[in-house]
């Protein structure tokens, strides 16, 4: 590349989680979702298109050469669906068969660029995630073109408006980040930056039927349902740039840490506000604030000199040990973490309590680990630098909020199953070596399907 320099060599870090499946936790949460709650067909379909990309990913599973295994599992994948969902088109295979194909160059260009900025881990399952949903979208997006794809894609305006902005804004990162390896003329990236979200912003008009811009202000933001909640965010928005500002003046070399330890504790009246009041709401802003992160680290590593420089200076403060390569991740897989349980959710109008793992195990689970952990951690668990006490307080803490969380949002509930979760997430907070923003909401959101699936048997 001739934009983006080649930085580090190696994973950021070579050492294996304990209990680890990652290579299993997209696939298995879709799965349990599809067996516990009602979804759609086309949420049934994500889970084959989730099964295609974890055999294109765990390499244990490749029994050809690469284009070729990507290819017999496209093929396999589709027959699957055949078998599962006759109604559905063949056209599915080519579509995958792309998808695995377009799959093998993002990891040959993870390799040789960006792969100290994650664990296999991390990289299995971010690449699992944005693929499944991308292959989804792209479906969504052919079905006016290709009538016998037989695929019932919703139609819910807030939905249609998000499969087109993961459809189209990964495009045009992909644009940006291609004209970066190819010329150091900035106009290249500018140019793929603002043709993509102009032909985003048509796309979208179509499909609305309306511009864009007064749908989202008129009846998605400020209407007289949701006036409120956007009152208390922004209070809560404008009390958090104050304390940062106060912190930064006054604190010394730990400020960084207890900015991000603050936004921890900061979101959870966000997202349990969203949860309660709103959760299709929080469900569509998380998504738009995920690609908004996005668009701002492309644009920091194709242009570090100028824009880059800006968002490095206020990106700064949200950095941990863990952004050691050229990529920084904290922020965005905070909010995946928090977001991942709704996103994954077929229902996300109906409130239960696995919704909150990422407030949970992140916002409450993590922080609390942090802060005792720091001030009274004295015992060490072996190999490792986080503490007993600090695992103590985690799981504290969580069970409190847990307590809070249930009564505020009324959602029924094992409560016995709640503290045995928040005690194996809090094990494994102590003992991952992985970004646990990412992996923690993960395990206890599966593990809270799985528990509700006997519990109904």
């Amino acid at each position: 590349m001739k934009g983006i320099p080649r930085i580090g060599s190696g994973w950021r870090t070579s050492a294996k989680c304990p209990f680890c499946l990652c290579p299993f936790l997209v696939v298995a949460n879709i799965l349990m979702n599809v067996l516990t709650t009602q979804s759609t067909t086309c949420y049934r379909l994500s889970l084959f298109i989730a099964i295609n990309f974890f055999l294109v990913t765990y390499k244990n599973v490749a029994f050809l050469k690469p284009p070729q295994h990507s290819l017999a599992v496209s093929f396999i994948v589709t027959v699957a669906v055949k078998f599962y969902i006759p109604e559905f088109s063949w056209f599915i295979f080519p579509i995958l068969a792309l998808f695995n194909y377009g799959f093998n160059l993002f990891t040959k260009s993870i390799n040789r660029r960006f792969l100290s900025s994650f664990s296999q881990c991390e990289l299995i399952i971010v690449s699992q995630g944005i693929l499944t949903f991308l292959a989804q979208s792209t479906l969504c997006e052919l079905v006016p073109s290709v009538p016998d794809l037989a695929l019932s894609c919703s139609n819910d305006p807030t939905t249609r408006v998000l499969q087109i902005l993961f459809f189209g804004l990964s495009m045009t990162v992909a644009a940006m980040l291609y004209s970066a390896t190819q010329n150091d003329n900035l106009i290249y990236v500018y140019t793929s930056f603002f043709t993509g979200l102009f032909l985003i912003y048509s796309r979208i008009a179509v499909i609305l039927n309306k511009e864009p811009l007064t749908w989202l202000f008129l009846e998605i933001i400020f209407t007289s349902t949701r006036i409120h909640l956007f009152e208390l965010w922004a209070c809560l928005f404008l009390f958090a740039v104050f304390f940062c500002v106060v912190v930064a003046a006054f604190a010394n070399g730990s400020s960084n840490t207890v900015i991000r330890k603050f936004f921890h504790l900061i979101i959870i009246p966000v997202y349990a506000s969203g949860l309660k009041y709103d959760s299709i709401l929080l469900h569509f802003l998380s998504s738009c604030l995920l690609w908004i992160f996005i668009l701002l680290e492309t644009l920091r590593i194709t242009d570090p000199d100028n824009t880059g420089k800006a968002i490095e200076f206020f990106m700064e403060r949200f950095k941990n040990e863990n952004d050691q390569g050229f990529l920084t991740l904290t922020h965005i897989y905070l909010l995946v973490g928090l977001s991942l349980s709704t996103w994954l959710s077929p229902n996300i109008d109906k409130i239960s309590f696995n919704l909150t793992s990422g407030l949970i195990t992140v916002a409450v689970g993590d922080t609390a680990a942090g802060i005792i952990g720091s001030l009274f951690g004295k015992h060490k668990w072996p190999n490792s630098k986080k503490s007993f006490e600090g695992t103590f307080g985690a799981i504290f803490f969580q069970i409190l909020a847990s307590i809070f969380l249930i009564s505020f949002l009324k959602v029924p509930t094992n409560f016995v199953v709640v503290i045995i979760l928040c005690v194996i997430s809090s094990i494994l907070e102590a003992k991952t070596v992985q970004i646990d923003n990412l992996i923690l909401p993960l395990y206890f959101n599966l593990l809270w399907l799985i528990f509700e699936a006997i519990s109904n048997l």
